[in-house]
C-alpha cells in the first residue's frame, strides 16, 4: 500500500462534484517534473450535490485514465482513502513522467453489486503538464552518479588489464599449480569417501542393534497384553453356567434355565436370612406386602456382603417399585420409590383443577373489571339516561343496543368524552334490497348523564331520511376500568 503522505511528495488535491451539468475542461496549472520518481500524487474529493459522495470497496470501484500528448494512454485504480467523505487518491506511474508535454486525465466511479458492475459516473475532464527537467533523461539521484563512476570504472579496467598480461607471462607456473591442485584434490576425495563409507557401515549396524532390542521389547509387551486380555475373557467365560445363566463368585443369579430364582414364602416384616446373595427372584407369597398390592412378585437382590445389601421389589401387575436395604445386619422400612411419579388419573385431575382455576379466574377479573352503570330500554329523542356513578372512573364505555338486525355493542373511550354517535344498517333477507342506515346520538350531561339527541334512520331505495324514527334502541352501559 502506498503512504501517500510521505514526504518528499507533489500531490495535488481536486474536487470533483458529480453532476449532470456541462463542466467546462479544466487545465489546473499543475506541473511535475520527468525526474520526479514515486512522488506525483492526486488527491481526489468526490461530492454530490454539496455532500462527500459515499465510496466503499463494496459498493463502489474507482479508476483512472491518462492520455499522454506523445500517444501513451494508461489506466489505474484508485485507492479509497476514506470512504464517508469521498476521498481517492493514486500515485502517478514514473513511465508517464519521465516524457515531458501534456496530460488530460479523468476519473470514472462504479457503482456495484457483489457479483456485477451497475452503473458508471465519469467526472470533468482534466489537464496537468509534464515539464523537463535539467537532467529528465537520467533516473534520479542513482543515473548522475553512473557520469562519475564510470570513470572510476574506467580506471579500474586499465589496471586490471596490466596484471592479466603479467599472469599471462607466467603461464606455466599457473599450469603446475592447477596440476598440483588436482592431484591434491583426488587424493582428498579418495579419503574422504573411504571415511564416509566407514561411517555409514558403523552407523547401519547401530541403528540394526537399536532397531533388534526395541522390537524385542515391543513383542514381550504384547504379549503380556494378549495374556490379559485371554485372562479376562477366561473369566467371563467361567462367570456363565452351560446354560448361558449369569455365575457370580460361583454362584448363578438365576435358574439352570436362565429364569429368575423362585422363593416359596417373603415377609416384610420379618426379612432375616430370607435372601442372602445377589441375585434375580420370583416370590410366590409375600407377607406384610405393601396395601392394595399383590401378594407376589418380582425382587432384585443386590449384597455387597452377607450384612449389607439392597432388595427391589415389583409386585405382579403392578407399576410400583419398592425399596429396602440392609445395613450392618439390620433390615430398614419398605419405601414406596415411585410414591411421588406422576401418573394419568393424578395428571387428569390436575389438568381439571387447572381448567377450573382459570374459569374462576376469568369470571372474577371480568366481574371486577366490567360494572353496569344502566340497563334499561332508552330510544326516544330528548331521554335522559342517569348513571349510577360517574364514567369519568372508568376508562372506556360499552354501549350495549338493539336493532332490527339484532342486539349489537359498540365502545368509547372516557378520555375527552362528550357525545358517542352509532352508526347501524341493515338489509332484507329475503331478497338484500330494503336497505336501511340508522343513526343514534348521545350527548354526555356533565358525567353521570347521557341525552339522545337524534334517532334516525335514511331509505336507500326511497333516497329519504326519517327524522327520530327510533330504530336504535339504547339497552346497557357498561365502564371498563
Amino acid at each position: 500500500m502506498v503512504n501517500y503522505d510521505a514526504r518528499p511528495n507533489k500531490k495535488a488535491t481536486i474536487n470533483l462534484d458529480t453532476t449532470v451539468f456541462k463542466q467546462s475542461r479544466s487545465d489546473l496549472n499543475i506541473t511535475f517534473s520527468t525526474a520526479d520518481r514515486d512522488t506525483g500524487i492526486f488527491e481526489f474529493i468526490v461530492t454530490q450535490g454539496n455532500k462527500p459522495l459515499f465510496i466503499g470497496n463494496d459498493n463502489a470501484i474507482a479508476s483512472i485514465i491518462f492520455v499522454h500528448s506523445n500517444g501513451l494512454k494508461v489506466k489505474m485504480p484508485l485507492e479509497i482513502m476514506d470512504a464517508m467523505n469521498g476521498k481517492l487518491s493514486v500515485l502517478l506511474p514514473n513511465d508517464l513522467l519521465k516524457t515531458p508535454g501534456n496530460v488530460t486525465a479523468q476519473v470514472y466511479i462504479a457503482r456495484r453489486s457483489k457479483t456485477e458492475t451497475q452503473a458508471v459516473v465519469a467526472e470533468r475532464i482534466f489537464s496537468f503538464t509534464i515539464e523537463k527537467s535539467l537532467a529528465w533523461e537520467f533516473d534520479a539521484e542513482t543515473k548522475l552518479n553512473y557520469i562519475i563512476e564510470f570513470d572510476e570504472l574506467e580506471s579500474q579496467l586499465k589496471q586490471r588489464a596490466h596484471a592479466i598480461e603479467l599472469a599471462m607471462r607466467n603461464g606455466e607456473d599457473y599450469v603446475a599449480l592447477i596440476n598440483k591442485a588436482k592431484e591434491d584434490g583426488l587424493s582428498d576425495i579418495q579419503v574422504l569417501k573411504a571415511e564416509t563409507l566407514d561411517a555409514i557401515k558403523n552407523l547401519s549396524a547401530a541403528k540394526t542393534k537399536e532397531l533388534t532390542v526395541n522390537a524385542t521389547r515391543y513383542i514381550g509387551e504384547l504379549t503380556k497384553i494378549r495374556d490379559s486380555i485371554n485372562n479376562k475373557i477366561d473369566g467371563f467365560h467361567n462367570g456363565i453356567d452351560e446354560n448361558g445363566s449369569i455365575m457370580n463368585s460361583g454362584s448363578s443369579l438365576t435358574d439352570k434355565n436362565g429364569y429368575s430364582m423362585s422363593i416359596e414364602l417373603l415377609d416384610f416384616m420379618n426379612l432375616g436370612n430370607s435372601i442372602m446373595k445377589s441375585g434375580l427372584y420370583y416370590v410366590q407369597n409375600v407377607e406384610n406386602a405393601p396395601s392394595n398390592e399383590s401378594s407376589n412378585g418380582y425382587v432384585l437382590a443386590n449384597f455387597r456382603s452377607v450384612d449389607n445389601g439392597h432388595l427391589l421389589y415389583t409386585p405382579t401387575d403392578s407399576k410400583k417399585i419398592y425399596s429396602v436395604q440392609k445395613v450392618n445386619g439390620v433390615w430398614g422400612s419398605l419405601r414406596d420409590l415411585t410414591r411421588d411419579m406422576e401418573t394419568e388419573t393424578g395428571s387428569q385431575s390436575k389438568a381439571d383443577a387447572a381448567y377450573e382455576n382459570a374459569i374462576n379466574y376469568f369470571n372474577e377479573k371480568t366481574a371486577t373489571n366490567f360494572k353496569t352503570l344502566w340497563e334499561g330500554a332508552a330510544k326516544e329523542k330528548d331521554t335522559v339516561i342517569d348513571l349510577s356513578e360517574s364514567y369519568e372512573a372508568y376508562k372506556m364505555l360499552i354501549f350495549v343496543y338493539n336493532t332490527v338486525g339484532g342486539v349489537k355493542n359498540t365502545f368509547k373511550l372516557v378520555k375527552n368524552l362528550k357525545s358517542i354517535v352509532i352508526h347501524d344498517f341493515n338489509l332484507s333477507d329475503t331478497d338484500a334490497g330494503t336497505a336501511r342506515f340508522f343513526e343514534a346520538t348521545l350527548e354526555a350531561v356533565g358525567t353521570t348523564q347521557f341525552k339522545i339527541r337524534n334517532n334516525n334512520t335514511y331509505s336507500a331505495e326511497s333516497n329519504k331520511g326519517m327524522l327520530n324514527s327510533n330504530a336504535i334502541e339504547i339497552r346497557e352501559i357498561v365502564g371498563v376500568y
